[in-house]
């Protein structure tokens, strides 16, 4: 459907995953892939700490999913590693370039719920901050 196409073309350019030719070895794209990943994490990670040392109880479910997926980030990124140091010392084998694109799938969808969260925890941190400062300026 167009929604969905849309939709997806929009998840994409926001998590500023890359867009792969259909004829492209994904091999060529690990780098781009890997950048993207690591950006997700280092905002997984942040908000997560966020979260945790936001000191109210509503935020530790939204902190452990915060925690999980930067986790599951992570293992996007140590697959990911692994299959391109041995790529580059040992060459990308037919099999190889079918794994990346599993890890390149993967790590798409981690990165989109990585962006959903994000879009949930954000703006209530805004919200409980907002509530600190209405009490610390009432005292």
């Amino acid at each position: 459907r167009a929604e969905d196409k849309l939709t997806e073309a929009q998840a994409l350019k926001q998590i500023t995953f890359p867009e792969m030719d259909d004829d492209g070895l994904p091999s060529s794209y690990i780098a781009k892939v890997l950048t993207c990943l690591g950006k997700w994490q280092v905002k997984m990670g942040d908000l997560s700490m966020k979260l945790s040392s936001g000191g109210h109880r509503s935020l530790k479910p939204l902190a452990d999913k915060t925690s999980e997926r930067d986790k599951s980030l992570a293992e996007c990124t140590e697959k990911l590693a692994e299959l391109n140091t041995h790529g580059i010392c040992h060459g990308f084998t037919a099999k190889h370039q079918s794994e990346l694109k599993t890890i390149f799938h993967q790590s798409k969808a981690e990165c989109r719920e990585a962006l959903c969260l994000q879009s949930r925890a954000v703006p209530f941190l805004k919200h409980i901050n907002q509530q600190r400062k209405r009490v610390k300026q009432e005292q």
